[in-house]
């Protein structure tokens, strides 16, 4: 009888701790949709005044990043250094194959920036940086104003969901 108690509550926290992880992974898209805005700021300012080299800006991009942004940007700077790839957008999309840890969201931010670098002059460049930050601010203004529900929402059911299959086992 004490083993089925046990059982039950190792099932309820194990549910429960699924629940966590994924407000987690839902409060660390927002984390990355506000570095990678700031990432976007940097690299804008640094293409209007410094005209920097792009493995060079990518690099000093992933210093302010941080995180699995500051991997990407390091792999970028990595594949154009190596030219591996003929353009900076497959250089992009081969930085971006090597990191796993990205939300579907930043990963598609993060590709139309790589497709972003070579095709355009650098007025070109610039609408298309405003463009990006325009679509990361509403990305993330749509996460935060649903975050707080989502993540509330997913303990919720993870506990009921791990309550219920308790109760099946007793």
């Amino acid at each position: 009888m004490h083993i089925k108690w046990i059982g039950s509550v190792l099932i309820v926290a194990g549910c429960g701790g699924v629940g966590f992880s994924l407000s987690a992974c839902l409060k660390r898209e927002r984390s990355l949709l506000r570095s990678l805005l700031s990432a976007l700021t940097f690299l804008e300012c640094q293409l209007r005044s410094q005209l920097t080299p792009l493995p060079d800006l990518c690099r000093q991009a992933a210093r302010i990043s941080g995180g699995g942004l500051a991997e990407v940007f390091l792999n970028f700077s990595r594949e154009l250094d190596w030219q591996t790839a003929p353009d900076p957008d497959s250089c992009m999309t081969e930085a971006l194959r090597k990191s796993h840890s990205l939300p579907l969201s930043v990963r598609e931010l993060m590709q139309r920036l790589g497709n972003t670098f070579g095709r355009f002059d650098l007025a070109g460049q610039l609408q298309e940086f405003e463009a990006l930050q325009q679509l990361c601010r509403r990305e993330l203004d749509q996460l935060s104003l649903t975050l707080e529900p989502r993540t509330k929402t997913c303990r919720t059911l993870a506990f009921s969901a791990g309550a219920a299959a308790a109760i099946l086992l007793l």
